[in-house]
């Protein structure tokens, strides 16, 4: 009996052992799931760099989100927009999660969408709706690579 519950233990014990590895970042111990996810999420945060796209937010007439109106009728053509946008099947999720700044009426888009058929076919809802006064069309058509 006490020799399969060493051999239990050390199997257990080798194991354990396999699944912690150490942070090339800082020389820590972590598990290995732990130290697989840092690597994946820092992939991810590379893969999400759009800091030349924000650059040109920083001009202090570019239409932001933080330029929305908070009028009433500015919020609820917002809202409007957006579930138009949103039920439309035939938009790729980047055009169903574009930015959408309302002011008076005007509507400014921004964002990635696929393809410059998409980009057109977003405009054409927008300008479909009640309400809306202009369209200030910025969409950017993703890269195919």
């Amino acid at each position: 009996m006490r020799k399969s519950t060493n051999i239990l233990g050390l199997t257990l014990a080798m194991a354990c052992s396999a699944v912690w590895a150490t942070d090339p970042h800082d020389g820590r111990q972590t598990s290995a799931v732990s130290a697989q996810e840092s690597t994946m999420q820092e992939k991810t945060m590379e893969d999400a760099d759009n800091t030349g796209i924000n650059d040109r937010d920083d001009n202090d007439a570019a239409v932001t989100a933080q330029t929305q109106s908070n009028d009433k009728g500015d919020v609820e053509l917002l809202s409007t927009i957006r579930q138009e946008i949103v039920d439309e099947d035939t938009l790729s999720t980047s055009a169903h999660n574009i930015k959408i700044v309302t002011n008076n009426g005007a509507v400014t888009l921004r964002g990635p969408v696929n393809s410059a058929t998409e980009k057109s076919k977003v405009e054409e809802l927008v300008q479909q709706i009640t309400g809306v006064q202009s369209v200030d069309n910025q969409l950017d058509v993703a890269s195919s690579n």
